[in-house]
């Protein structure tokens, strides 16, 4: 419900504050999709339809 009273954010320290004053502790990993020269044989490979995402 608090969620929906909100005015909202897009970012991460508004997700972890809010879920904060629900009375949990958070931390959202923001991982970047697999890159050639970057990347190690081994790191995870996301599908590239899909960059924004959290892992909570």
């Amino acid at each position: 419900m608090a969620k929906l009273v909100e005015t909202g954010g897009l970012s991460r320290s508004y997700f972890i504050h809010l879920a904060k004053s629900l009375g949990y502790d958070v931390t959202i990993d923001e991982p970047e999709p697999f890159r050639c020269g970057r990347n190690r044989c081994g790191d995870r490979l996301w599908i590239p339809e899909i960059v924004w995402v959290w892992i909570v």
